[in-house]
């Protein structure tokens, strides 16, 4: 994770390969964090995955994941509380799909998945496959897919 992009509620390892939510019911704002480097690309498409290594105990709200065209910078990071307030995005969880364009304005979609249910040890994966579709995946097996185009840039 980058250590300059992250959100008010994010505590960062110091070498950037874990993120915790400073909120133990994880009630709090802002924990939003960005990947250091450009999505890998593997023959299906660019891909990321993270493992919950510890869960709190809020019952309304869950993992998100999502991927931007655009990152944010300095103070509009700082600023931001939830994931559907980045601009240029595709997010996924508690049972919703956002889509937000440049100018900030939202598309959502219902899914099944409900990221409030993930488990201790769980693999979250998101692929943004060659023909631009997000695809989300929980140990391996998929969960979610979206219904408008990310671009694979």
């Amino acid at each position: 994770f980058a250590q300059d992009r992250k959100g008010k509620s994010v505590l960062l390892s110091a070498d950037g390969t874990r993120a915790q939510h400073t909120d133990p019911i994880g009630k709090a704002k802002g924990a939003i964090a960005f990947g250091d480097c450009p999505l890998p690309l593997f023959a299906a498409g660019k891909y990321f995955e993270v493992r919950l290594e510890a869960s709190g105990r809020s019952d309304n709200d869950g993992l998100v994941v999502g991927v931007t065209t655009k990152l944010p910078e300095g103070e509009d990071v700082a600023s931001m509380e939830v994931a559907d307030e980045i601009p240029s995005s595709w997010s996924f969880g508690d049972g919703m799909a956002f889509t937000v364009d440049a100018e900030k304005e939202a598309k959502t979609q219902e899914i099944e998945w409900q990221s409030k249910d993930l488990r201790f040890g769980d693999r979250v994966g998101l692929l943004i496959s060659r023909a631009e579709e997000a695809v989300v995946y929980v140990n391996g097996a998929e969960v979610a897919r979206g219904t408008e185009k990310v671009p694979v840039q």
